[in-house]
């Protein structure tokens, strides 16, 4: 499993991986407010190095590789914290200006060859023991996006059962200049395409997810596997030849449409997080 993005601005950049869907902090959305508190002990790195990075360039990199290695270079704490949590910005409340401003590379391990699930997991575990994070549960009222079927009908493309390689079944070598299979369950994302092997809608959400300004809800009501590829505009700018928007992409290609509604959601509120001590 290998996963690799980048951020500019806020936008993601490349990420290739067996997805797994992420819980987004499980039990939440029935959650009231409740005390502070350290997060229950997650999986933990094996060695794990933080240091600040005081360069000045503006733009970060991270990769998950196989063997449950993590590698960030600049990387912002604030980004870290939705990239753990599987969260948008405004599904977090309490940031320290320092978050954004002070940025960081980082080397850890993980043992044996963690999930994705697993790999996030153990980022929430480096967030409360390296940077001393307590937070609340709480759900809020917030501006989201509902991902709704369009009026004439889903585009999708189910996939059809073995149309690609379950990742580590005996997965057969590779013949010099041949390309690698195409695994179940695995999408390709960069800013402007997203094309995904039998993946399922919740899958597809977190990938859209990613790519929008609001946290992202499945009012589809749609199960199975499917194959996507998915192709837009992501400046939406004046001239045609562009390419559509999102929104717009997402109705004539998949047959799906972005609702504009406001709808209770999971929040993290943060009650006390420090600059990690270096190693």
């Amino acid at each position: 499993m290998t996963q690799s993005t980048s951020y500019k601005s806020g936008f993601p950049g490349t990420l290739r991986f067996a997805v797994l869907t992420v819980p987004l902090l499980a039990g939440i959305l029935n959650a009231h407010q409740v005390r502070a508190q350290v997060p229950p002990a997650p999986p933990q790195f094996e060695v794990a190095s933080i240091k600040p990075n005081r360069s000045a360039e503006m733009g970060g990199t991270w990769r998950i590789a196989p063997g449950g290695r993590f590698t960030g270079e600049n990387i912002p704490l604030k980004f870290l914290l939705t990239t753990a949590y599987q969260l948008k910005e405004s599904q977090i409340s309490g940031i320290p200006g320092w978050a954004d401003s002070e940025k960081y590379d980082i080397l850890a391990k993980g043992e044996g060859s963690p999930s994705q699930d697993q790999m996030m997991a153990m980022l929430q575990g480096l967030l409360a023991d390296r940077f001393k994070l307590m937070y609340r549960h709480v759900t809020r009222e917030l501006p989201v996006y509902a991902l709704v079927v369009a009026k004439n009908g889903i585009k999708l493309r189910e996939s059809k059962e073995g149309s690609c390689v379950v990742p580590g079944q005996g997965d057969p070598p590779l013949a010099a200049g041949q390309r690698p299979p195409d695994f179940c369950g695995t999408y390709f994302a960069r800013r402007n395409q997203i094309d995904g092997t039998r993946i399922t809608m919740s899958q597809l959400v977190v990938a859209l997810n990613s790519q929008l300004d609001r946290p992202l809800i499945d009012k589809t009501e749609l199960s199975g596997a499917w194959d996507v590829h998915l192709v837009w505009n992501p400046d939406d700018g004046p001239n045609d030849d562009a390419g559509p928007s999102i929104y717009t992409a997402l109705q004539e290609q998949l047959g799906l449409r972005l609702e504009a509604t406001i709808a209770a959601v999971p929040v993290l509120v943060i009650d006390h997080i420090e600059r990690p001590s270096e190693n």
